[in-house]
């Protein structure tokens, strides 16, 4: 867990704590890093890096999940052997009053008898199959490796890895079990070291707030199923990480490859393949898509003083985020003219606020780039909270995104205030 004070209309999809650092991805497609200092005003995640820049994910994770699952149900299996010979040798009243089984149980004996079994499934299985298994298997950790083009167009990569994990949860958690169960036989019993009853109902009720882990760890969904249904995904996303917006929330990290299946389906991507490509949207759109990319870019040099990532409409990968980054895009332009127009207007305003700012005050805005904003709003607010939208959709925003641009080029702002004094 860690508290990261984001900006206002930052939203973080999925993080992972992993080395080098903890990993973000925002809604608005970006990669960050958690960059810790004091200024309160300032949000802690440092963008590094554009989902549409990126190029392919390669997840590296060769633990052998059935031999992970069958190392856990021998542990279990021989724990639950060992509660099966306790209560059918000393009754169930033994959990609470152990003094018999404790004053049976000598460990420098030569014959050995039914608490022997017991303490030997109880307490030495559990820990000579961790060892056992791990000379066979020893773990890895995994690393998800993310190719991308930098600046100058130059193939790059950077790496993510997950702390090395010896053992599951749920394989830790017996062996912690085992090891107080050995602990309390050897000191003397339940009765000589604490009170019983706290211990078992605190037992069962941790089991209890960690049966999702449990579930997890004997899932082999990630063996057949690697892309989850999407909607499936999403729900669990909305669960499990709020929308956080200014203050310090407590973020919830995931394992890294929950945080790579977040990343495969925010891009889209298909297959289960260790080297998963990015499909590039532009080689499906339709010749239109050419022509009104041209129109945007010949204004380029006013345009990107105004927007500086505009060109995300073009080359991010999936149609609902080229539809939120013509939304943004739309939004940062009227921004700007409604503060040349009304210098002194309220600040933090969305794209609803500068649409009614400039239909009251721009006397340049007609009905036809007044209804072109709106169909903007709808369609970029439908792909941003629902994230999807069909490639008809984009290219509908596309066209009016360059209605607006063009009129904005051929109307240029001026300020009002004098006017109006």
């Amino acid at each position: 867990m860690a508290q990261v004070p984001l900006l206002e209309g930052e939203e973080i999809i999925s993080s992972t704590e992993c080395d080098p650092i903890p990993t973000f991805l925002t809604k608005k497609g970006w990669l960050a890093f958690y960059n810790g200092h004091s200024i309160k005003s300032l949000s802690k995640l440092h963008r590094v890096l554009h989902v549409s820049q990126i190029k392919s994910l390669q997840m590296s994770d060769k633990n052998n999940k059935i031999l992970e699952i069958f190392m856990a149900m021998i542990i279990l299996c021989s724990m639950s052997y060992a509660s099966y010979l306790f209560v059918v040798n000393f009754g169930l009243q033994a959990i609470i009053d152990s003094s018999t089984f404790v004053s049976s149980y000598n460990p420098d004996q030569d014959i050995l008898n039914v608490v022997d079994d017991i303490i030997f499934a109880w307490c030495y299985v559990p820990f000579g199959v961790c060892i056992l298994f791990g000379i066979i298997q020893p773990s890895k950790p995994s690393k998800l490796i993310i190719k991308f083009d930098n600046e100058d167009g130059i193939e790059s990569d950077f790496e993510l890895s997950e702390s090395l994990a010896i053992t599951s949860w749920t394989v830790n958690a017996a062996l912690l079990f085992s090891l107080i169960m050995y602990l309390i036989i050897d000191g003397g019993g339940f009765q000589e070291l604490m009170r019983y009853e706290i211990i078992i109902s605190l037992i069962i009720f941790f089991l209890f707030l960690k049966r999702q882990r449990i579930i997890e760890d004997f899932s082999l969904s990630e063996l057949w199923n690697g892309h989850q249904n999407k909607h499936f995904v999403e729900r669990r996303l909305e669960n499990e990480t709020a929308i956080l917006t200014g203050g310090g929330p407590v973020i919830k990290f995931k394992k890294l490859n929950e945080f790579h299946m977040d990343l495969t389906i925010f891009l889209e991507i298909e297959g289960t393949q260790d080297m998963q490509q990015v499909p590039g949207m532009s080689n499906q759109m339709p010749p239109e898509f050419n022509r009104l990319k041209e129109r945007v870019e010949s204004h380029d040099s006013i345009l990107s003083q105004i927007v500086v990532h505009y060109d995300h409409i073009f080359i991010s990968p999936t149609p609902w985020l080229s539809c939120s980054a013509v939304r943004s895009s739309t939004e940062k332009l009227l921004s700007f003219r409604v503060k040349k127009i009304l210098p002194k207007a309220p600040k933090n305003k969305n794209l609803s606020d500068f649409r009614n700012l400039l239909n009251k005050n721009d006397v340049s805005l007609t009905g036809n780039i007044l209804r072109d904003i709106d169909q903007i709003s709808v369609l970029g607010n439908n792909a941003v909270h629902n994230m999807e939208a069909s490639t008809s959709d984009y290219m509908s925003m596309l066209e009016k995104f360059v209605n607006v641009v063009d009129w904005h080029i051929s109307n240029p702002p001026t300020s009002i205030v004098n006017d109006d004094e």
